[in-house]
């Protein structure tokens, strides 16, 4: 606080501290008291955070019950759900040839104009050395994982085809590891399904529900 101001030295508050030795007690003895309260109230609550903490934990008293995520009386008509979403997602895509939605192909198209992706070498792909780093320690702790190798559209990117030696890796190293997998990455063009992306990228409900359908399989989750 400036000495010379209203707040400062024999001005306001401050000053009036200075001047009443009294007050100055009081505030002091207050100060002590919160300051007291406040490290033992810190001290309690540590003590039983640590118990909490320390204590064993009875799973048979704790009673956890694992939830549906599908209930067991639930039929889910996969069959009509692939054949409704692709109609949906066909009915939207009527402007162009490559199975982009129509609102994005007039967005971010402009004459048909395609993209280019920049595959990595696999000498170099860090992203990739990560993966078969993830599914040996995947493997080694026995863990019940599933993956989902999702598409591109070959419609729209002209060197679709570099891709593919970096995808037949990544379906070696799954197929090795004996993880089950979902493999939505078309190997050739003609074998592309419109349907599954809204451009050139981002699936449809169509896609999804493909998802869906193979982890529900794979995990048992309903009927």
């Amino acid at each position: 606080i400036p000495l010379n101001s209203r707040w400062g030295k024999g001005g306001g508050v401050f000053g009036y501290y200075q001047k009443s030795p009294k007050l100055k007690n009081i505030i002091l003895f207050l100060a002590h008291n919160v300051i007291k309260k406040f490290c033992t109230f810190v001290c309690d609550f540590w003590v039983s955070i640590k118990e909490k903490i320390n204590s064993p934990i009875n799973h048979e008293e704790a009673n956890f019950k694992k939830l549906p995520i599908v209930p067991e009386t639930a039929i889910i008509n996969w069959d009509s759900l692939f054949t409704v979403s692709c109609k949906e997602v066909l009915k939207r895509s009527t402007n162009n040839n490559m199975g982009f939605e129509n609102a994005l192909y007039t967005k971010y198209i402009h004459g048909g104009q395609m993209g280019e992706i920049e595959p990595v070498n696999e000498k170099h792909n860090q992203e990739l050395e990560d993966f078969e780093a993830l599914i040996q320690f995947l493997k080694e702790k026995n863990a019940n994982a599933s993956f989902i190798i999702s598409p591109l559209n070959p419609l729209y990117y002209k060197n679709y085809d570099d891709m593919l030696p970096t995808l037949n890796i990544i379906e070696t190293e799954i197929k090795k590891s004996g993880f089950r997998y979902l493999n939505l990455f078309a190997p050739e063009k003609k074998n592309y399904n419109k349907a599954l992306l809204l451009d050139a990228m981002h699936m449809s409900d169509y896609a999804w529900y493909q998802i869906d359908n193979f982890i529900n399989d794979t995990y048992h989750l309903g009927k």
